[in-house]
């Protein structure tokens, strides 16, 4: 085989059939079929000193991965627990001892192969890559590394157009266990952030203007928002005031405690009445849907769902308040004009929902019943 450069390194074969590779006064001992394979080693073996040399002592990507959680923990971001769910599950396994500086575009690309044979859809192999991405931007700026290699998305389909018909909303409501039904009319009325909801708690309750008013430390875009309670909102609320724990703070709460989750109790009961294409997230989309049809404009019907520029947020913020009430009030008349074409459906839905079998006011329901609708 051809000799290799000066300054390139050098290897030998020792008694024992291995190979001694030499780099810059360094040595290494490794086990090779010939010399061919032995000269590949030494490549490697001169790649990882000069790497070291130039970037510094190796640093593992677990380093860069538990610096990611640190930030997180650091700016309180929600994302914090699924970030750990997806490293410990996928993340670590694969990059997690490895040499940061050592992971190139070939190893982002094969993690995205096994992935996606694993049945991963690319949406959620996007959001493992940002973690990745952002874990070698950290330890760039934390000068642990100075490069890293390029983490390119795959494509996404973003264009859901599932909605939540009036029929469906009823029929979940029934569906759904108790501590998650006031979740489903507020999300179904308002469009609010699941995340955000759940964070809701009743120091923010103004029972005067029915209204409740969200600060901007929880929600998505940092900006104060006032959310209207009208309709069925109303009911719930009460029913939530009359049965909750006062010693926790949150509004939404099961057993006493804040409610952090339903995955579980919604997909079971999506599955109950065999509507498996339903996601929550429809909500989302039906309540600006809906704040449209009842001549809502875009930009106070995005005051309350969240749904906000910069530019937008600088332009309402002061007409906040006069807004959500608007808000409040005209989607108010336009539910009830949508319900009183299937008045006896929501009266069967009513008296299911506040009383038992026997016809009797079911234990823990709202003091005067559906008067509370109003």
């Amino acid at each position: 085989m051809k000799k290799r450069t000066y300054g390139t390194g050098s290897f030998r074969q020792l008694p024992s059939g291995k190979y001694q590779l030499r780099y810059h006064g360094k040595t290494k001992v490794v086990e090779a079929k010939n010399d061919k394979a032995a000269d590949r080693e030494l490549d490697r073996f001169v790649d990882e000193l000069d790497r070291e040399e130039r970037d510094g002592p190796a640093v593992s990507m677990n380093k860069l991965f538990d610096l990611h959680l640190a930030d997180l923990r650091r700016m309180k971001r929600d994302s914090l627990a699924i970030t750990q769910q997806r490293l410990e599950k996928h993340l670590r396994a694969i990059f997690g001892d490895r040499d940061a500086t050592a992971i190139s575009r070939r190893d982002i690309t094969a993690y995205v192969d096994a992935r996606l044979q694993a049945g991963a859809a690319n949406a959620t192999v996007n959001r493992e890559l940002a973690i990745v991405r952002r874990a070698f931007k950290i330890g760039i700026e934390e000068e642990y590394i100075f490069k890293m290699p390029k983490v390119t998305n795959l494509p996404e389909d973003n264009a859901r157009q599932g909605f939540v018909e009036e029929d469906v909303y009823r029929t979940m409501l029934r569906e759904l266990p108790q501590h998650v039904q006031a979740p489903w009319v507020f999300s179904y009325f308002t469009g609010i952030r699941k995340g955000e909801l759940l964070s809701l708690l009743w120091d923010w309750v103004d029972w005067d203007r029915w209204v409740i008013e969200v600060p901007g430390s929880i929600t998505k875009n940092k900006k104060k928002r006032i959310i209207p309670v009208y309709s069925d909102m109303r009911q719930f609320l009460r029913l939530a005031f009359e049965n909750r724990n006062p010693a926790c703070p949150y509004i939404f709460q099961k057993d006493g405690a804040r409610l952090r989750s339903f995955r579980t109790a919604f997909d079971n009961a999506r599955e109950r009445v065999n509507l498996p294409a339903l996601l929550f997230h429809d909500l989302r989309r039906t309540a600006v849907r809906n704040m449209e049809r009842a001549g809502i404009p875009r930009t106070m019907g995005r005051q309350v769902s969240g749904h906000l520029t910069e530019a937008v947020y600088i332009r309402y913020a002061i007409g906040a308040e006069r807004d959500a009430v608007e808000v409040g009030d005209k989607m108010r008349a336009f539910h009830e004009q949508e319900r009183a074409r299937q008045s006896a459906e929501w009266e069967k839905l009513w008296h299911e929902l506040w009383h038992d079998d026997s016809g009797d006011k079911r234990q823990g329901s709202p003091q005067g019943g559906p008067k509370y609708k109003q």
